[in-house]
């Protein structure tokens, strides 16, 4: 399992703060994390990730078990 901590819209698309999930990568989070939630997938395609606090780019790249994911949004304002 994995902790997923959501912010700003993503945060409110979800519904919650955070989730524990069981995915291998950020493919299969954003697949579990959006089954059914249409407006959450549109955010979250659009998101950048944090895994255990450093930026992933790659969506195919290894999640290790016990990892932080942190869901973020792009921010407006400057």
């Amino acid at each position: 399992m994995i902790t997923v901590r959501f912010f700003a819209a993503a945060r409110d698309a979800a519904g919650i703060s955070q989730a524990q999930v069981d995915a291998e990568n950020l493919h299969d989070l954003i697949e579990i994390l959006s089954k059914e939630n249409s407006h959450l997938r549109r955010i979250l395609e659009q998101c950048s990730f944090l895994v255990d606090g450093l930026i992933v780019h790659d969506r195919d790249k290894l999640i290790t078990p016990g990892s932080a994911v942190d869901v973020l949004p792009p921010f407006a304002g400057g």
